[in-house]
Formats: C-alpha cells, structure tokens, sequence
C-alpha cells in the first residue's frame, strides 16, 4: 500500500516536472504595456515609438476638433457656438461625474476625486460652497473641465496679437 502511494506521488511530480518547460513556452515573450493610452493615441502614433512628434500631436488635435465638430455643430458652420460648447461641456462633466461617482450620488466627493490628480488638486477651489462635494453646476462653474481640439490657436503675444495697451 505504501509503495503503491509513493509511486502516484513520483509519477505526479514527474507529470509536474514534465509539464514546466511547456508552460514557460506558452507565456509571451513581452511584457503588456504598462499604461494604455487610448485608441487615439494609437491612431495618430504612426512610427508606433510611444510618442507623439509636432505632426502626430497636429493630426490628433485635427481628429478630436473634427469629432466634436461632427457631434456638437448643430448649424454645421464649422465652429462651436457658444451655445453648442456649452452643450459638448456639460456632456463631458456628465461622463466625468458618471465615471468618478462611485457612490451614485449624483456629485463627486473629495475620496472620488483623488482619481484624478488635477481634480483632486483643485478640489478645495471647485467645492464653492464647502459641503466636501463638487456638483456638476460647481464644476461647470469652475472652468476646469475644458474641450480639447474645439478651440482656436494663435491668438496671443506669441503668435504676434497683442492685445491693446
């Protein structure tokens, strides 16, 4: 009975032994990336180093102003009206409380931000009435959340306007 025992457990190890050198084969060569950064990133990051240059970062400002454009331009002038860039903010703060409102209370308490670093950074200053939450009215208050790609370059010192003295 011993014997018999022993060997079940011999010819298991060897099993074991056996079975490692094809489970080491089977695992990938490369680690996974270690941040994802985004479908667009993916689209405009042609030479695929992980990092965009002057003319990937200018195609990718193109492609997000044009998807705004295509979803927020209701008069189809090419520009965001006021009226139509208040609209593509308040979509973006309501994804943004959907996404950090883990609790469901419709606002962001200051637990909820510490997600996001900015936000979490500037939580005092968006919080207007100091009860530890920031709604959507305080954030669309705040100016923090911003449309990225909708808005129009070269209107400062730099690219010679200045402003009146």
């Amino acid at each position: 009975m011993f014997a018999f025992t022993r060997r079940i457990r011999i010819g298991l190890a060897g099993a074991i032994l056996a079975a490692l050198p094809g489970l080491a084969a089977a695992q990938p060569l490369t680690a996974p990336p270690a941040h994802n950064k985004g479908r667009m990133f993916e689209k405009c990051d042609h030479d695929g180093n992980g990092v965009l240059d002057k003319g990937e970062k200018n195609k990718m400002r193109a492609l997000r102003k044009a998807r705004l454009l295509k979803k927020f331009d209701v008069n189809g002038n090419g520009v965001l009206d006021p009226a139509e860039r208040a609209e593509a903010i308040r979509v973006k703060i309501d994804r943004m409380v959907a996404r950090l409102d883990t609790d469901g209370s419709g606002a962001i308490s200051r637990r909820e931000a510490s997600v996001r670093p900015m936000l979490a950074k500037q939580f005092q200053t968006i919080d207007g009435n100091g009860d530890g939450v920031v709604t959507r009215r305080e954030l669309a208050a705040s100016n923090v959340v911003k449309l990225n790609g909708g808005h129009k370059r070269g209107k400062g010192k730099r690219f010679g306007h200045r402003q009146p003295v």
